[in-house]
């Protein structure tokens, strides 16, 4: 199936809490056609959850079918579509508040960017037959991963924010059952699997330190000016970023 216009897809990363899948559901909600793939979605039936130090490992690369991941996400950019058969835990799983009203994105991100009509003109045109964010942690580790994405966008936040983010989560659904993070999870496991996996974005491999703007600028891929900003300010920025790949004026 052709389509006159391409399925762009748009990955958005960081680390455990760090707010990427409450900005992704915004992003869904502003822009026409568009949908989520999860990354949590393609995780292995939890029996093949690797093993470490007496607990399962959820955060290591091991952890996810990347095979099946790489071949929907193939058949998103052919068809611009999900498998028929394909069915999202994730999309069931709830979130807190993002702190961005509805009002806000009707009023204010979506006039912005042409979205919708204003008192001063008509709507621009869309460059994209659909639109895929695809919601991940480990996005940027592998490189026949990376040159899937149309475009890629890394989000972070201080370590305490993230762990305290995480620590105050109730679990998570899995494909056989629901997971507790057992005590020093975070510390133990999420936060070592983010350095194993995202090390070579950063200045001389230190994820507390600062990132490698060569390497970022090699991989295409941004990042927020600051890992502080509120989740508007956040919408606001990433929806400036794709305003040339995804509007014609």
């Amino acid at each position: 199936m052709s389509l006159t216009k391409p399925t762009l897809i748009i990955a958005i990363s960081g680390p455990s809490s760090s707010g990427k899948s409450t900005l992704s559901r915004l992003l869904r909600s502003v822009y026409p056609n568009s949908f989520i793939l999860h990354q949590d979605d393609f995780y292995l039936s939890d029996d093949k959850i690797p093993m470490r130090d007496g607990n399962q490992d959820w955060d290591c690369p091991e952890a996810f079918d990347f095979d099946s991941f790489c071949k929907v996400l193939d058949q998103i950019k052919s068809t611009g579509k999900v498998p028929v058969d394909f069915k999202s835990i994730e999309e069931t799983q709830a979130i807190g508040e993002s702190g961005v009203e509805q009002e806000y994105l009707d009023t204010v991100i979506k006039p912005k960017l042409g979205l919708i009509s204003s008192n001063s003109g008509s709507t621009n045109e869309l460059q994209y037959s659909n639109i895929c964010f695809v919601d991940g942690l480990m996005l940027y580790h592998n490189e026949e991963l990376c040159q899937r994405f149309d475009k890629k966008f890394f989000i972070r936040a201080e370590y305490s924010v993230l762990k305290a983010r995480r620590e105050a989560r109730m679990g998570y659904a899995t494909l056989q059952g629901f997971w507790i993070d057992p005590p020093n999870y975070f510390e133990n496991y999420v936060w070592g699997g983010y350095q194993r996996t995202h090390s070579h974005l950063f200045i001389n491999g230190d994820v507390n330190g600062d990132l490698d703007s060569s390497v970022l600028k090699k991989a295409d891929i941004a990042v927020p000016p600051s890992m502080d900003m509120t989740m508007k300010q956040l919408l606001d920025w990433i929806t400036e970023e794709l305003k040339n790949i995804l509007v014609s004026v």
